[in-house]
């Protein structure tokens, strides 16, 4: 859907088309990207773009892990609106929902790491 019509459709639904949203397509991630970790939930900064990724409930110890890379349907570094997982060394965990969410809203959550 176009951005005009989703924001249409934002309008039409009583939602601010400004406010976090989930992507509606795929983002390959590359080595500029920088992923920071929150309790529950893992940062990603791709260019001028921020994400929020939660995860399932079991999977706190994923996000506290060192070494993380986002996987979709095998493929590394694709991440998706549905079907993404957070992999570490030893585990992977389901990606609940990827939210697109603005400047102030990352620090936020850099910095107080929910």
């Amino acid at each position: 859907m176009s951005r005009p019509y989703a924001a249409l459709l934002c309008i039409l639904l009583g939602a601010n088309p400004v406010a976090s949203a989930q992507p509606a397509e795929c983002t390959k991630l590359n080595s500029t990207s920088q992923m920071a970790r929150a309790r529950g939930a893992v940062l990603i900064k791709h260019g001028d773009e921020r994400y929020l990724l939660h995860l399932a409930k079991e999977c706190s110890d994923v996000a506290s892990a060192r070494h993380l890379r986002v996987v979709t349907g095998g493929d590394e570094h694709l991440m998706c609106p549905q079907g993404s997982e957070v992999a570490s060394p030893s585990r992977r965990c389901a990606v609940t929902s990827v939210e697109k969410v603005d400047a102030a809203e990352f620090e936020k959550a850099r910095l107080h790491r929910y």
